[in-house]
């Protein structure tokens, strides 16, 4: 390619110009507003879909997960290959490179404003929490495959809040970087731990650009399990959390603390009276059951990787509530702890009242998610000689509920028993 056989503004510019233009490309992709969609008119986005709409967006949904974001992808592993000391250095600057990383960010620019246009058009969402509810709660598009609105909401939420949420720190770090790389002589650089470490930096964010990106594809074209387990991944590790603070809480004191008052004892960080502490020490079988429930439906044969199907006959509030039901019961675990901490400071005849809502809107919870997979996952469970068949898989669920239920009693018996003899 010629130097000037392009026809782009930059041909005719001298090295100086070149990275002067370099440097205002990088501040004008800063400068994109990364928290908002495109100025496209709001009745472009759509509050529901209809049969011609269905067939009318799945071109863009394809062009989206085919195209587009593998493209921008692309775009900045071409930002960060370009910008190397070999060849960009204030000695013996590449105008050739200089002009490609010029082309590439005019590109993603481009690229960006065509993908948020596309995801305006296709996904029933304008803004705001109302919008959200709205949207993610429908009933009635059960039939619509992969455009239901529950999995349109979560492409735009990922595009608008992850993948464009990384790319400030992107340019960022690409325009420091660069900046040190035409400014300063390679001989002249400090070691790399004495000076800002934008190349570090910019892989990292790049990595991370690159993960957001390849998950938007995915929930375009990938099982709505999935989608639902993503967000159980995000949750789990705090139920490991709730179980290390109950056995702080429940740890019995070194023998130098017994003649310490009791609020001295508090001050400790843990529970002082006995009917309180049996009240915790009961919340941990049914934190473990949580645990072992979902880590069990995150794995082989729920593993979408493995031949789920794609599509169910929910719709997009039965899936919103299956995503979303591991952070209300993590909810639900955080009130108890905030109750248990109560309880053991002052006694109100109300807490055992509250322990018990807290618990049953729990159990409420865990209802109406295995009533979920036990109507649209489980039966699509292929049977295989390696693998659980679907009726090993109901036959575990009975018996984790039954589980569940005998520790739900026994906690309830502990809150009976604290409130009859509080302290």
């Amino acid at each position: 390619m010629g130097d000037s056989a392009t026809g782009e503004p930059w041909d005719q510019l001298d090295t100086l110009d070149l990275q002067s233009a370099v440097v205002d490309g990088f501040a004008r992709l800063i400068a994109i507003d990364h928290s908002q969609p495109t100025d496209q008119p709001l009745d472009e986005a759509l509050s529901a879909l209809s049969i011609d709409q269905v067939n009318s967006n799945e071109p863009l949904l394809n062009r989206l997960h085919s195209e587009l974001l593998p493209l921008l992808k692309e775009q900045l592993n071409t930002i960060s290959l370009s910008l190397i000391p070999s060849t960009i250095s204030s000695k013996e600057p590449d105008k050739k490179l200089l002009r490609l990383i010029l082309r590439t960010q005019s590109e993603i620019e481009r690229t960006i404003y065509q993908i948020r246009s596309m995801i305006t058009a296709v996904c029933p969402v304008c803004s705001g929490p109302i919008s959200e509810v709205s949207v993610t709660h429908r009933t009635d598009d059960q039939h619509l495959k992969a455009q239901k609105s529950f999995r349109l909401f979560r492409v735009q939420e990922l595009f608008n809040q992850s993948v464009m949420f990384i790319m400030h720190p992107v340019f960022t770090q690409a325009q420091g970087l660069f900046h040190q790389l035409v400014t300063i002589p390679p001989n002249e650089l400090k070691p790399e731990s004495d000076r800002p470490s934008y190349r570090g930096e910019l892989t990292f964010f790049i990595s991370c650009a690159s993960t957001a990106i390849d998950w938007t594809i995915r929930t375009i074209n990938g099982p709505e399990l999935e989608i639902a387990q993503e967000y159980w991944k995000r949750e789990l590790p705090w139920f490991n959390f709730y179980i290390r603070e109950l056995l702080e809480l429940t740890t019995p004191l070194p023998p130098t603390a017994i003649e310490l008052t009791v609020e001295r004892q508090q001050d400790l960080g843990v529970l002082v009276h006995g009917t309180v502490i049996q009240v915790a020490k009961l919340i941990i079988p049914i934190i473990k059951l949580i645990r072992l429930l979902f880590n069990k439906l995150s794995k082989r044969p729920m593993n979408p990787k493995e031949g789920f199907p794609l599509f169910t006959e929910m719709c997009s509030s039965q899936l919103e509530s299956l995503a979303r039901q591991l952070k209300r019961i993590s909810q639900d675990i955080k009130l108890l702890l905030d109750l248990l901490n109560k309880a053991d400071r002052s006694f109100d005849d109300m807490i055992s009242y509250e322990f018990t809502g807290v618990i049953q809107n729990l159990k409420s919870r865990l209802d109406s998610l295995l009533l979920l997979i036990l109507l649209y996952f489980v039966p699509s469970i292929q049977n295989t000689d390696a693998f659980p068949t679907q009726d090993d898989y109901k036959a575990w669920l009975v018996t984790w509920n039954t589980q569940l239920i005998l520790s739900i009693h026994n906690f309830d018996d502990a809150v009976r028993l604290f409130h009859n003899n509080p302290f």
